[in-house]
């Protein structure tokens, strides 16, 4: 006693020394037990699962010795007979009856042969709750029994017999095909096995789907119709998707196989046996059946119920059973559970929205207020008026809206915007839904800004109320109207004057708000206004519902003070609405407003009515008396206002249906479909409603076991206490239905929710790691403890006793005297097929013992049960059998023998797993809303004593061997038995077994049993071997636990499971494998949804695949991004053409896209460049790509480039080298560029060659004999001698679609004389958004600047949701809506408040406006597109307008740019400037400008004006603001200007006099070369492509390169030319031609004009590019139309050649006015390539051209280029291949080793090597480029903005030292087990990675080949070593040793690497290490003395100086490296292009 008084007290001194320390710090370390449990040498059958306790170890004797199977169906002919479960069942069902007594005390009556007292000793449980717990628990340990083995006993017996029906066939036929179950279900899965040999399917799961349709067949054979069989038809369809759940092998073979069922049963049910079979285990059952009819019968149910399967759930047609005989009372309830069924329906979804998940809620006072919501605003939307909007919106600022404002508001604003977002598509009308939706927007302003309590109209946050007039509307009403809105303010304060100096006097009398009764008098004046006006009663009672809150009054206490204060209201309103003088009360300090439109007295009886209303409702203190509401009348407005409105009432209802699913899927974690649950309730209703009218249970079984299929595992999962509580719900609302209707009915519901119940609770373990606190049930397990041995030999007792009877009569004598019919007090304990035999009673005589002998030595069959008194029985060969009438009493018992010590065993764990369940509930009473409560023991272990007891019947062959927990441990044993079969293929074409696992984690009775978790060791299996078939060898599932390591270890554990799974861990489970071996596995190990396998020293042999990884772990949040093809990169610059010494263009690689402004910097030798990149191209062919589609084919093939000298030449052909060309139709066709010498930077295009001469005859451009340049229009020469050459493929473009349209006469009179497009900028300052999604309060400000917007955050806003889009209207940012809209996507927020930290944007302004001014007058036209015109005036007076020019002004200070635009006139020195084109502001540009034509140009920031009578200039810097006098020309007459090329340039027309300024004006130099210039009388000049052209009154124009040598170009017109302009834009000239042809005239080089039109005369024209369309707008001078011309350049480009294929193309000129869908063809042309390289064009807007050469530089041998990136504001839209993806709105930095999946790519996983460039302050604006392997191809290129997720905790298996053996050869049979494999392995299903899953080994195969991972491998039998250079990083290797290695994949084979610095070794077989070619180097360039001469490196020369590494060629340098700078690295793109790429 001492030791055990120690032990107690030392353990509680544990306790008291915790709770005294105050925290866990004194707890001592947990005792744990340890256990070893020895099995001996042997075989053993055990019934599974076997549960191992933790830190328990299983040991057998010895490996081979010790071997445990399961009890299976294969290895024990004795398991316990499925009949047994007669007698098991009415032992269950005693031990239900009593066990409620015996926990309450209550006294049992004990069965004959119960020796045992029952203990009756208090405590006992003495509340309903304990003790219906105790009886629910023995109830479902019955029915679950009943459902595992899949009989339905109970259920079947409240069918009737067939005696009783009206057709008693139909009822044979039933019972016969159910005696007969197990035989139909073998042979289906016999017929199956053999008729389709290589499908994969569960036989359980057939077994399973055939029972349901037995079952489903019954009731309808029973009740007639087709209700279950369609819906068992209907089963194979997911209820919420309606999509067949089983795919088109699997459905071939359910068709035919229940067309064989439909075939058998038919056959079985007419007592005909059933020949051939294809099976032999289960016989066919004879006995009493049916005919041909129920034959016919059954095909019509089967084959409707396969149509249905077939061809989808259209095909349904539920005919119910017939409602014969049913009584009136039934019938009635029937009809009261219809008709509520909606109602409950949607109260039930209103209930789980109050109780369930992480957002509670009243869904259905969300439902009315949508309602309200959406009615209301659709009679705004009608009547333009938004007083519904404004109070619907104020209603939520209410005191009774507090709660919902502090902690629903969000969710609120949500909801009523996703009603809007799903209500607009319905509305077609414009102006209805602009209105709708203004509407919806309205209310949500004011409930997320507006003040609680205090909110009004008009107060900054409600807008103020608009009344608009209805169509038609009555004057006194409209009247009565204005008068009531403009004596509002003196309505409410009369009131309140009124209450004061009636209940307040003195002051403090009478306590009361006076500011909120002023506020609620406003409120009524408004609702007054709305109903007058619009005839209606709604706004008056809804402000008086707003007085009663849940039924409550707010005016309590104060009622009749307020209803006076009305009637007041009522007098006063009176009056003022008939222009009566209201004598104002003392203190209203507001006057009355007259308007002089009286209303009526009827009027304002109308309006006192209505406030009648309101004070009716105060005075009776509810709203019960209140009026039905009178809606407004809608039938004066219009057509589609009225269709608007019906369009809103149609779709309402499903409107807020979906609103309410929106909220549970947006801010609810518990998540369910709203729909489906509403369905399952009806279907579940319906059930209980036919088996309550019918008499049974049988529908409502079904329906409940419908909850344990799959695709319910919800309802049993996570939904499992949401929907028991739901259930009650409704139980409870329909007995509400039904309560006092029909007791039969409420009897019926109880039964029918008890089995549903039952089935979901049930339907899966539940339990608790806390004791349940309720006392009562202590008391309950206290007494099932004391009585536990009394219930055990009660229920045997009553086994014995119930299943025997004495024959009492027999009846149906036959001839002979015998009777087949025998009569008994009651036959509900026999079963039809139940053996009996038949006794005498003691008393006998021995002559009546003799003369029965002979039945008492035989066993009978109970044949037919006719009555519940009535039976007959037949012989063991089916005959019915009959007996000769006697005197002697026989009795009639069982035949079924069983051993009463294990049936009392049995019953004590039953009693044991209740005890356990009643004490470990997961929370036993649970209380809900709406006076709901559910009581709920735990079902743990009386569900596990049930699996025990289904095994024992049906056989452990699929069920989990070991359950495992912390410290346990398998050894030393060998593990045989389990079978199953393996499921059809997944998407990643593995398939899974669907027996158990020989080892697993124990799930106990969920994730969150703490007794099961493995919390310090990992379970441990050594030394074990598992046989077996389909099945695991071990499973960790972590999902199975919510803590500890859900982890393995495995060390010398060997499977040969046939088609099975060796090592499966899934869910982040953990396995350490280590010898673990297996064979014959369909997956060797697999690792799935982010479990993670090591293992070593292991194998996989045979079997059908490896070591498999599938998907990542669901759990892990990734990090995401979006694919950045444009904003990283820069256009790229593949080339720069020189002439050895200056620069003459640049070659683009990609020209980029959205430029505006860019800067381009040059690399090479030389000096001096200056380059302007001002060319930007719309419509430009950015990149040609080529297709590598196929990679084989891509680039082609056979494609030449030849480079030499020329022997000779001319201005019209070349000699090539003699030994180029051998034969003459070597080149015909192809370009020939002249790369240095004579002639440098000439091309052509050679028509024919000579092979024998080498003479070679060029074409020009347009095919005349000749050369271009490559600066169009310089002058060529001949080549000669000294000219190198390149003859390459001809790349030529199709030209642009031009074409010029006519847009009619402008408005306004007077003659135009000048066309100019302004471009514009502005800024703007906190400018709202608008939004569809959450947030609100952002603002931005936004630079424009042109086409450009760059916006910054003014406002950060609130409760924004990242990834979500606003928009800034185009309308607010000076353009239109939605062309101009700017789209911010928000990439962060701040987690707390929901605040815009960061973001980006997309959206192109509105550039600006054509102008078109006229000479005189001060009115001019204005066009943003040249379509559509509109007339404006100068706000500044007229002007003759004579030149003008714009442009904006760039000080470098900002981003921001101002424009502005001067026009200049003529004969006057006045001048005009505006910002904007709208106003304009008039200056003097000085006195010597008053007369003659003045003329400006703009450039540099300067405007500069010129004036033929002067020789002064003036110019400006400010915009035209002031002017500054600049320096003299060299004489007068200069009347023409221009800008370009740094230079202003003026003209003297009719001379040749011209002078430039490169100061701004400030200094003039004449030109120094005119000689190849005409003196003409110059119209105009202009500039652009690089040259100046002017253009004369002849149509002549002359050219200039530099500003200062001038040429005559060409012709382009005839006859005289008035006043024309020319104007430039994208690579091409335009001009109106002459007054008389009305012609266009166009060129690229303004020398080579082209026609385009023969219309109206269109001197003037101007270019603009509106929304990035280039347009050519035109006039003529005298008024008439306008025309817009879409002209374009047309696209040039080289190709690029290696290896004989075309790997990229040169964009020399990316051309213009390309339509981006149908891009330009291409054509090569080259006559000797052999493959065509497929070309595909890329058109974009804002891309690069060749930039303006301010001065070409010198020295330049060669050069590269770059676009820079900081001075730049461009990109470029690269289709991303190879190592490097960019990538942006990252959420974080993604872990190097991640899986990286892109949306575009389904089912490809990339892996992350390396981030690099990882920029950005915050989470989820991060930018970055992701290093991928493998490469990505760029057939899989990514589009711009394709979503990317990278996840690091993917699922993987981690081999070392591990062999595959002949792995694809499959299982035993495939294998030929145990012989040599029949079929060849397969090395690619050696590993496979799946779904982000990977693999990393390193292995050994069945022929001693080695592998590392797919990098490496080496065949060693042959030596071959194999690297995959795509994914081999060979950096760091320090020495390889080779034997020969085959590189290129041509002949040459390596078998040395040499480190000889000389290169002498033969240089076929040796390759120099990089030592050797450092030595080298050094020996010949060191110490600068030597040079290095490379001339024929196929990458270009390379050219290297002091600091700079350039090409001659112009090709890019690529390194294929790591790099790691070390010094600061300039010119970021470098990097990128170079690197990066």
């Amino acid at each position: 006693m001492a030791t055990i008084n120690d032990s107690i007290t030392a353990l509680g001194k544990i306790v008291t020394d915790a709770i005294t320390a105050g925290d866990t710090s004194t707890l001592p370390e947990k005792a744990v037990r340890t256990t070893l449990v020895r099995i001996a040498t042997g075989a053993y059958k055990e019934v599974l699962p076997i549960m191992v306790p933790a830190e328990c170890c299983i040991m057998g004797d010895e490996l081979r010795a010790t071997n445990v199977q399961p009890r299976t169906v294969y290895n024990s002919p004795d398991l316990t007979p499925k009949t047994d479960f007669w007698y098991s069942y009415a032992g269950m069902n005693r031990m239900q009856n009593i066990i409620g007594d015996v926990v309450s005390g209550v006294a049992v009556t004990p069965t004959t042969g119960n020796l045992l007292d029952q203990n009756q000793t208090w405590p006992y449980a003495s509340n309903l709750q304990a003790k219906n717990a105790t009886v629910d628990l023995a109830r479902n340990i019955k029915r679950r029994s009943d459902i595992g083995l899949g009989l339905k006993h109970e259920v079947r017996k409240t069918l009737p017999r067939p005696a009783d029906m009206g057709t008693p066939a139909n009822g044979h036929a039933r019972d016969l095909i159910w005696r007969n179950v197990d035989f139909l279900k073998n042979e289906v899965t016999a017929y199956l096995t053999t008729e389709y040999p290589d499908l994969d399917y569960s036989r359980t799961k057939c077994k399973q789907d055939v029972n349901f349709i037995i079952d489903a067949l019954a009731y309808d054979l029973t009740y007639g119709g087709n209700w279950q069989t369609q819906t068992a038809g209907l089963a194979y369809y997911n209820g919420a998707s309606g999509v067949l759940q089983i795919d088109s092998e699997e459905l071939t073979a359910t068709l035919a196989v229940y067309n064989y069922l439909k075939g058998l049963m038919q056959t079985v049910q007419r007592n005909i046996t059933v020949t051939p079979v294809y099976q032999t285990d289960s016989p066919q059952v004879i006995g009493e059946g049916g005919g041909a009819t129920q034959s016919t019968t059954i095909g019509t149910l089967i084959d409707d119920m396969l149509d249905i399967v077939q061809n989808g759930t259209a095909q349904a047609s539920i005919t119910y059973p017939a409602l014969v005989g049913v009584s009136a009372d039934k019938l009635t309830a029937n009809t009261n559970v219809t008709n509520g069924l909606a109602s409950i329906q949607e109260t039930t979804i209103d209930f789980i929205a109050k109780n369930f998940g992480s957002f509670k809620y009243d869904a259905a006072k969300c439902r009315r207020d949508l309602g309200y919501i959406l009615s209301d605003i659709s009679y705004d939307m009608v009547f333009n008026t938004n007083y519904n909007a404004v109070y619907d919106g104020i209603a939520y600022q209410r005191a009774n809206s507090q709660y919902l404002l502090s902690a629903q508001k969000t969710e609120t604003i949500g909801s009523i915007r996703h009603a809007r977002n799903l209500m607009i598509p319905n509305i077609a009308d414009a102006t209805a839904k602009a209105r709708f939706e203004s509407g919806m927007n309205e209310i949500v302003d004011v409930l997320r800004n507006g003040t609680l309590s205090a909110t009004e109209p008009g107060d900054g946050v409600a807008d103020s109320l608009v009344f608009t007039n209805p169509t038609g509307g009555a004057a006194s009403d409209i009247s009565a109207k204005n008068l009531l809105v403009a004596n509002r303010d003196f309505i409410k304060a009369d009131v309140v004057a009124y209450v004061e100096n009636t209940y307040n006097s003195p002051p403090g009398s009478f306590v009361y708000s006076s500011s909120k009764c002023s506020r609620d008098m406003g409120y009524i004046v408004d609702a007054l206004t709305y109903d007058v006006l619009y005839g209606t009663n709604m706004a008056s009672v809804r402000t008086a519902h707003s007085y009663f809150v849940n039924g409550d009054t707010q005016v309590y206490g104060q009622e009749a003070e307020t209803v006076a204060a009305y009637n007041h209201a009522k007098s006063i309103i009176a009056q003022i609405v008939q222009e009566q003088t209201v004598t104002a009360q003392a203190g209203n300090a507001e006057l009355q407003t007259t308007l002089g439109s009286a209303s009526t007295l009827a009027v304002a009886n109308e309006i006192g009515g209505l406030l009648d209303i309101i004070s009716d409702a105060i005075t009776a203190g509810n709203t019960n008396g209140l009026p039905t509401i009178v809606y407004p009348t809608i039938t004066g407005e219009s057509a589609a206002l009225q269709t608007a409105h019906a369009a809103i009432a149609t779709n309402q209802a499903q409107n807020i249906v979906d609103v309410i699913q929106y909220i549970s899927d947006t801010y609810n974690d518990f998540n369910y479909n709203h729909a489906k649950c509403q369905r399952d309730l009806g279907l579940l209703i319906d059930a209980a409603r036919y088996d309550w009218m019918l008499g049974t249970e049988y529908a409502s079984v079904i329906s409940a076991l419908s909850y344990l299929r799959r695709p319910s595992a919800k309802v049993t999962g996570n939904q499992k206490d949401a929907t028991i509580a739901a259930n009650e719900y409704a139980r409870g609302k329909f007995a509400e239905l039904i309560d006092g209707v029909s007791v039969d009915a409420s009897e019926g519901l109880e039964k029918s929710w008890e089995w549903i119940q039952d089935a979901i609770w049930t339907g899966s373990a539940e339990g608790g790691n806390r004791a349940c606190e309720d006392q009562e049930v202590f008391n309950a397990i206290r007494m099932l403890e004391l009585n536990k041995d009394f219930i055990a030999e009660e229920v045997v007792a009553y086994v014995e006793d119930y299943f025997q009877a004495q024959i009492t009569d027999t009846v149906g004598a036959n001839p002979g005297g015998t009777s087949d019919y025998q009569t008994i007090d009651d036959t509900s304990w026999l079963e039809i097929g139940m053996p009996i035999r038949y006794s005498i009673q003691a008393g006998d005589t021995e002559t009546d013992l003799q003369q029965n002998l002979s039945i008492q030595d035989q066993i009978y069959y109970v044949r037919e049960v006719l009555s519940n008194t009535t039976f007959r029985v037949e012989d063991n060969q089916g005959n019915i059998a009959s007996f000769t009438a006697s005197s002697t009493t026989y009795t009639i018992k069982k035949d079924y023998a069983y051993n009463q010590a294990t049936c009392k065993r049995d019953v004590r764990e039953y009693v044991d797993a209740i005890k356990w369940d009643l004490e470990w509930p997961q929370e036993f009473e649970r209380s809900y809303t709406n006076d709901v409560t559910v009581y709920r023991p735990g079902a743990y272990k009386t569900r596990m004593a049930v699996r025990y007891y289904v095994n024992s019947i049906l056989g452990s062959q699929e069920e989990d061997f070991y359950y495992m927990r912390n410290g346990t441990g398998l050894r030393l044993q060998s593990l045989d038995g389990l079978n199953g079969d393996l499921s059809p293929n997944n998407e990643f074409g593995t398939k899974r077994p669907t027996a158990g696992a020989y080892a697993s984690l124990d799930p106990g009775w969920g994730p969150d049993d703490t007794r099961v978790w493995i919390s310090a060791r990992s379970p441990y299996m050594q030394n074990c071997s598992c046989f077996g078939n389909a099945a695991v060898g071990q499973k960790i599932d972590g999902s199975l636990h919510n803590g500890g390591n859900d982890s393995m270890v495995s060390n010398d554990f060997t499977q040969v499971i046939s088609d099975g799974i060796g090592a499966w861990i899934t869910n982040n489970g953990r396995a350490e494998l280590v010898s673990v071996f297996t064979y014959y596995s369909h997956i060797g190990y697999l690792a799935e949804n982010g479990g993670r396998i090591r293992a070593t020293n292991g194998n996989n042999s045979y079997g059908s695949f490896g070591s498999v990884a599938e998907g990542v772990d669901p759990d892990e949040v990734p990090v995401t991004g979006v694919v950045d093809n444009i904003s990283q990169y820069n256009a790229t610059i593949g080339n720069v053409v020189t002439d050895t010494a200056s620069l003459l263009a640049l070659e683009y690689s990609h020209a980029g896209n959205g430029y505006t402004e860019a800067a381009i910097n040059i690399f090479g030798a030389g000096t001096g460049e200056v380059l302007v990149a001002d060319e930007f191209r719309d419509g430009a062919v950015n990149r040609v790509k080529i297709d590598e589609t196929t990679p084989d084919t891509a680039g082609g093939s056979g494609y030449t480039v030849v480079s030499n000298t020329a022997q000779t030449g001319t201005t019209t052909s070349i000699s090539l080298a003699a030994t180029d060309g051998a034969i003459s139709s070597a080149y015909a066709g192809m370009r020939v560029y002249v790369t240095g010498g004579a002639a440098v930077g000439q091309y052509a295009t050679i028509l024919n060659y000579n092979s024998g001469s080498k003479l070679a005859n060029v074409v020009k451009n347009d095919g005349t004999p000749g050369w271009e340049h490559v600066i169009a229009g310089t002058p060529v020469i001949a080549p000669n001698g000294s000219s190198t050459y390149q003859v390459e493929p001809h790349i030529e473009f199709s030209a642009p679609a031009n074409n010029q349209t006519d847009y009619g006469s402008l408005a306004g009179t007077g003659t135009h004389q000048l066309m100019h497009y302004f471009e514009t900028s502005a800024q703007y300052v906190n400018i709202s958004t608008t939004t569809n999604g959450d947030g609100n309060g952002a603002t931005f400000d936004i630079t424009r600047n042109g086409e450009k917007y760059y916006v910054s955050i003014n406002g950060t806003g609130q409760e924004y949701v990242r990834n979500n889009t606003v928009t800034i209207p185009g309308t607010s940012v000076g353009g239109a809506t939605p062309l101009n809209d700017i789209t911010v996507t928000i990439t962060t927020i701040n987690a707390a408040t929901g605040a815009i930290v960061d973001f980006d944007i997309s959206g192109i302004a509105k550039k600006g406006n054509y102008l078109l001014l006229q000479n005189s007058g001060s009115t001019y036209n204005i066009s943003v597109n040249g379509e559509s015109w509109t007339t404006d005036t100068f706000t500044s007076g007229g002007l003759a307008s004579r030149s003008a020019a714009s442009g904006l002004l760039d000080d470098g200070s900002s981003t921001y740019k101002p424009s502005y635009m001067v026009v200049v006139g003529n004969n006057t020195q006045q001048s005009k400037y505006t910002a904007d084109g709208e106003n304009w502001v008039n200056v003097n540009i000085g006195a010597n400008f008053a007369s003659g034509d003045n003329a400006i140009a703009f450039g540099g920031s300067a405007f500069v004006v010129v004036n033929p009578n002067t020789t002064d200039t003036v110019y400006s810097l400010n915009g035209g603001a002031t002017w500054t006098t600049g320096g003299a020309l060299p004489g007068s007459g200069y009347q023409r200007i221009t800008y370009g090329m740094g230079l202003f340039v003026a003209m003297d027309s009719g001379t040749t006099n011209i002078a430039w300024s490169n100061d701004l004006g400030l200094t003039w130099n004449a030109v120094s070369d005119v000689t190849g210039l005409t003196a003409r009388n110059w119209l105009d000049v202009t500039w652009g492509n690089g040259r100046f052209v002017a253009i004369d009154d002849s149509g002549n124009t002359a050219i200039s390169f530099n500003g200062d040598t001038w040429i005559d170009g060409g012709s382009f017109a005839t006859g005289t030319v008035t006043n024309a302009q020319i104007a430039y834009g994208q690579g091409v000239f335009v001009t109106g031609g002459s007054n008389s042809s009305g012609q266009t005239w166009y060129s690229e080089d303004g020398i080579n004009f082209t026609s385009l039109g023969n219309g109206n005369p269109a001197q003037l024209v101007s270019f603009g590019n509106p929304q990035q369309k280039g347009r050519f707008v035109q006039s003529g001078l005298s008024g008439g139309d306008t025309t817009v011309a879409e002209i374009g350049a047309r696209a040039r480009g080289r190709a690029s050649v290696a290896s004989e294929k075309i790997f990229a193309v040169r964009m020399t000129e990316p051309g213009s006015n390309y339509d981006a869908g149908s891009p330009p063809t291409i054509t090569v042309t080259d006559p000797g390539n052999i493959d065509d390289v497929e070309l595909v064009v890329r058109v974009a807007n804002g891309s690069l051209a060749n930039p303006t050469f301010v001065n070409r530089g010198s020295n330049f041998i060669t050069a590269s280029a770059e676009v820079n990136d900081d001075d730049s504001n461009g990109g470029a839209d690269f289709f991303q291949s190879g190592q490097f993806v960019a990538v942006s709105r990252l959420t974080q930095r993604p872990v190097s080793g991640s899986n990286v999946t892109f949306d575009s790519i389904p089912g490809k996983t990339f892996k992350l090597v390396n981030t690099v460039s990882f920029r950005g302050l915050n989470d989820g604006s991060y930018t970055a480029f992701l290093q991928l392997s493998p490469l990505m191809s760029i057939a899989d290129a990514p589009g711009d903005k394709d979503p990317v997720t990278m996840r690091i905790r993917f699922s993987q298996v981690r081999l070392t030292g591990h062999d595959f053996l002949d792995i694809g050869t499959g299982g035993f049979v495939s294998t030929n087990y145990p012989g040599l494999p029949a079929i060849q392995p397969d090395a690619a299903k050696e590993t496979q990675d799946a779904n982000g899953g990977r693999v990393f080994f390193t292995s050994t195969d069945q022929d001693g080949n080695f592998r590392v991972g797919d990098l490496f491998q080496i065949e060693q039998a042959t030596g071959v070593a194999t690297l995959n250079a795509d994914a081999f990083n060979i950096a760091g290797l320090q020495e390889l040793t080779l034997g020969e290695v085959t590189l290129g994949g041509n002949s040459a084979a390596v078998s040395e690497f040499s480190t000889d610095p000389f290169f002498t070794a033969n240089s076929d077989s040796v390759v120099p290490t990089q030592r050797a070619v450092k030595a080298y180097i050094e020996a010949q360039i060191g110490g600068g003395g030597a040079q290095l001469n490379v001339n024929s490196v196929t990458a270009g020369d390379i050219f290297v100086n002091t600091n700079q590494i350039t090409t001659v060629s112009g090709e890019k340098i690529n390194i294929n490296a790591n790099v790691n700078f070390t010094k600061t690295v300039l010119g970021l793109p470098i990097a990128y292009n170079y690197f990066l790429r």
